[in-house]
């Protein structure tokens, strides 16, 4: 299960050993690593697609009121309208402290 948390929380282990908190502008460069990544090892735009929401899964739980951007990140249709979506929510939402807290 730790797994889980550190994908819901990339920031975790720093906190862990009383690092200072994880910030947007650090969350936003692990994301755009990440995505960088998955486009190299990955063939087309779909399968990089359905990472990257997965991902969204948990991480959106990091950010206050995040909801409504969870949802057109998973609508998304391609990489273009994802990346609006996720830009939208970096520029719009604050992170929270509350974390990943699965659905009921």
């Amino acid at each position: 299960m730790l797994g889980r948390g550190l994908i819901a929380n990339p920031g975790l282990a720093e906190r862990l050993r009383g690092e200072e908190m994880l910030t947007k502008q650090r969350l936003r460069a692990f994301h755009d690593c990440l995505l960088q990544k998955y486009r190299h090892v990955m063939s087309g735009e779909r399968p990089v697609l359905f990472k990257m929401k997965e991902l969204w899964y948990y991480m959106s739980h990091l950010f206050q009121d995040s909801e409504r951007y969870r949802k057109k990140i998973k609508k998304a249709g391609n990489l273009q309208e994802y990346g609006m979506a996720v830009d939208a929510l970096f520029r719009e939402r604050e992170l929270s402290e509350a974390g990943f807290c699965a659905e009921k």
